[in-house]
């Protein structure tokens, strides 16, 4: 028994193909080695295709020569033997909607990640290192500005959520270019969880307490039920 939904966020590739299905942009991509990177532009971002937390990412992640790709790519695969996902980089800001619900999924306010520029993004020290958080400034807080990029910004996140099959919760992390155009860059089908993350600060701002927060998700666990991938 296996949860479909789980399966289409473990591979970011398809993950991105079925919500681009749905109408939400999403960056151009493709497995390294695949073709499709040579026709990607500069600059560009690497992460492990199956992999979450930020593993691996770090300032050389972001590949503005196509040496500069090769040499980060090599790295990565030394460190770990899973697909590498290559994807044009989108300058801006970084925003995250958390989600739940099953049959008829909910969202929450976003949240907006402070990184301090637009070519900035979070790397796996910056993700659980508590220190270099507060010497760089970088901080993560409900978002309070235009309120027609919040509305878009949860209506492709709960089309995401549909698109790839999911239920129980999820957090859906964007990129908002100068522009104002949004791209999802990530679907997070198990988020932390813990009292200080952004999954449930965004509930405590909507009036939920923790161990409410704890009970409705195994909650919602449970009316989901496992489903059968196959005949």
């Amino acid at each position: 028994m296996w949860s479909l939904g789980l399966i289409h966020s473990r591979h970011k590739l398809w993950s991105a193909l079925a919500v681009r299905s749905a109408g939400i942009a999403v960056p151009e991509c493709g497995l390294w080695g695949d073709e499709a990177v040579r026709k990607l532009k500069f600059p560009v971002f690497l992460k492990y295709n199956s992999e979450h937390a930020s593993l691996g990412i770090t300032e050389r992640n972001r590949a503005t020569t196509w040496a500069a790709l090769r040499r980060r790519a090599r790295q990565l695969r030394e460190r770990h033997t899973d697909e590498i996902l290559v994807q044009e980089f989108i300058p801006g800001r970084e925003y995250n909607v958390s989600v739940w619900g099953n049959s008829k999924p909910q969202t929450f306010a976003p949240w907006e990640l402070y990184l301090g520029g637009e070519s900035a993004f979070a790397t796996e020290r910056i993700k659980f290192s508590q220190n270099l958080q507060r010497r760089r400034w970088i901080l993560a807080r409900r978002f309070r500005g235009d309120t027609q990029l919040a509305r878009a910004l949860r209506a492709a996140a709960q089309s995401a959520y549909s698109a790839l099959g999911l239920s129980g919760y999820a957090r859906m992390d964007f990129r908002v270019n100068p522009e104002g155009k949004m791209f999802l860059i990530d679907a997070n089908a198990n988020p932390n969880l813990a009292k200080s993350e952004d999954f449930v600060l965004a509930a405590r701002h909507s009036g939920w307490d923790y161990e409410d927060v704890l009970q409705k998700i195994i909650r919602l666990g449970r009316e989901a039920g496992p489903k059968s991938v196959g005949p």
